[in-house]
C-alpha cells in the first residue's frame, strides 16, 4: 500500500508540472490560432538578435525581434514572432538564424495587430507545423503522466478489490504457466504514441527543425499514430498468444516476451542458480526488476515489479517453481 501512495505522489507532481506547461503551451498555441483574424499593417523592425545560452544540457537558442508599427495614428511595439515560440528555447537554432537574415533591423515589415486591441501583434499569424510540433514535444510528458496515474489506480484497485499480489502459478499438465500482469491494450498504445512522439521530436529538430511545414508535420504525426497503435496491437496480440507468460517446464524455462526482447528465450533450467529481484539504480520508483541468474554468470530479466515487496515475494515462490538444487 505504501508502494501505491508513492506512485500517487510521483503521479500528482508530475501532473502538476506538466498540466503548467501544458497550460502555457496549450494557451500560446490557442493565441496563434486566434491570430488568424489579426489585420496586416507596416512595421519596422529595430532589433533582431539569436539569443544563447548554455547549461548542463548544451546550448540553446531562441529569437529576440522587436519592431515598431502605427494603428490609427497610435505608436506601438512589439516583441512577438510567433505566440508559441515566443518563450521556446531548443537547440535548433536555425529558425531563429533564419528570422534575423528574413527581417534584419532596419527593415520593414508586415505586422498583423488585433482590431480590438492593437498592442497585440506578431510577425507570423496563423496555425502552421509549428504548433504541430509543440503539441508534438508535449505528447511524451503527457504519456508518461498518464502512465503514472494508471499504474498508481492499478494498485489501489488491486488492494480494495483484495486481489492476491503475485500472479497464480497454473499447472496444465507437466508445465507451470505464469500470466504475468500487462498493461491494458489502450494504455499501451497511449504509451507507444509517447515514445514514438519522443524518438519523432528529435527527427524533425534533425529534418525541418522548428519551423517545420504542416505538410511534413501530418507526416510526422502519422508515423507517431501509426507507431502507437501498432505497439498497442502487439500488446494485445501477445496477451492472446501467451507470449508474455513464464512457463515452467520439467526441464526448461520459457522466458515471456518483453521490451527488449521481442522472443521469447529458453533456459535450461539446470543452469539457472537463482530468482532475484534488483532495483533500478537512477530512478528506483519505478520499481524492481525480477531476474534469472544463471550459473554462467548471464542474468534474464522476467518481468518489472513496482512493489518491491510484492516482487521478493514473488521470487521466492519462482525460487520453488525453477531452480533445480544441486
Amino acid at each position: 500500500m505504501a508502494s501505491g501512495r508513492m506512485r500517487a505522489l510521483v503521479a500528482a507532481i508530475w501532473t502538476l508540472v506538466v498540466g503548467l506547461l501544458d497550460v502555457i503551451v496549450g494557451t500560446s498555441i490557442v493565441r496563434q490560432i486566434d491570430s488568424e483574424r489579426f489585420i496586416p499593417t507596416m512595421g519596422t523592425v529595430t532589433r533582431a538578435e539569436v539569443l544563447r545560452r548554455s547549461d548542463e544540457d548544451g546550448v540553446m537558442y531562441n529569437l529576440d525581434i522587436r519592431y515598431r508599427y502605427a494603428v490609427g495614428g497610435r505608436a506601438f511595439e512589439g516583441e512577438t514572432y510567433r505566440y508559441s515560440l515566443s518563450s521556446f528555447w531548443s537547440s535548433d537554432s536555425a529558425w531563429a538564424e533564419q528570422a534575423v537574415r528574413l527581417h534584419p533591423a532596419g527593415t520593414a515589415v508586415t505586422v498583423y495587430h488585433d482590431e480590438n486591441d492593437p498592442a497585440q501583434s506578431l510577425l507570423k499569424p496563423g496555425f502552421a507545423g509549428t504548433e504541430l510540433f509543440m503539441i508534438m514535444f508535449m505528447t511524451p510528458f503527457n504519456a508518461a503522466m498518464a502512465a503514472c496515474w494508471v499504474m498508481a489506480g492499478a494498485s489501489f484497485l488491486r488492494t480494495r478489490r483484495g486481489l492476491p499480489p503475485t500472479p497464480r502459478l497454473h499447472r496444465e499438465g507437466a508445465l507451470t504457466r505464469v500470466r504475468l500482469p500487462q498493461i491494458p491494450t489502450g494504455t499501451a498504445g497511449f504509451v507507444g504514441v509517447g515514445c514514438a512522439a519522443f524518438a519523432g521530436v528529435f527527427a524533425v529538430l534533425l529534418s525541418e527543425g522548428v519551423e517545420a511545414s504542416i505538410g511534413f508535420m501530418l507526416l510526422a504525426w502519422a508515423v507517431v499514430l501509426i507507431a502507437g497503435i501498432a505497439f498497442g496491437l502487439w500488446q494485445w496480440w501477445g496477451k492472446r498468444r501467451g507470449a508474455f507468460d513464464l512457463v515452467v517446464g520439467e526441464r526448461t524455462v520459457t522466458l515471456p516476451e518483453r521490451i527488449g526482447r521481442f522472443r521469447r528465450a529458453t533456459i535450461e533450467r539446470t543452469s539457472i542458480r537463482a530468482v532475484t529481484v534488483k532495483k533500478w539504480r537512477f530512478i528506483p520508483f519505478l520499481g524492481s526488476r525480477i531476474r534469472i541468474e544463471c550459473r554462467d554468470g548471464r542474468s534474464k530479466t522476467i518481468a518489472v515489479w513496482h512493489d518491491d515487496t510484492v516482487a521478493k515475494q514473488f521470487a521466492a515462490q519462482l525460487n520453488d517453481a525453477i531452480v533445480v538444487a544441486r
